[in-house]
């Protein structure tokens, strides 16, 4: 736990909120799945529409997170001693950029499986 604390710190407030982020998706799906058997095939199919948008907005906080460390770097260019601000920004650059990543990829490949599924089970009514 204490280094997911250090993580979430280098990569300053952006990856707090790409974790947010991350649960909100979560719970999305979470209830997506919890009423399928009680919601029509097209309410289905916009609940799918709304959670693909949250999944796209992951990596693009990433990307926010990137441009934050970017303006790190580039303050610690402009300092004598810079060598802590340009390591920082530079950590908090990639990790931002990872997390978004990390984030979208796998909560899209489930999204995916759960529509095939679905329209599985529609085809088979």
């Amino acid at each position: 736990m204490d280094k997911l604390y250090q993580i979430l710190n280098e990569g300053g407030p952006v990856a707090w909120l790409l974790i947010f982020h991350a649960w909100a998706i979560s719970l999305q799906i979470l209830m997506l799945i919890l009423v399928s058997a009680s919601e029509t095939y097209v309410k289905m199919k916009e609940r799918i529409q709304q959670i693909r948008v949250w999944i796209a907005c992951a990596p693009l906080l990433g990307l926010l997170g990137t441009v934050l460390g970017m303006q790190t770097i580039f303050s610690g260019l402009t300092q004598t001693n810079g060598k802590d601000e340009l390591s920082k920004g530079i950590a908090e650059a990639f990790l931002t950029t990872e997390m978004g990543l990390m984030i979208a990829a796998p909560a899209l490949l489930i999204l995916i499986s759960i529509e095939h599924y679905m329209c599985s089970q529609h085809k088979a009514r």
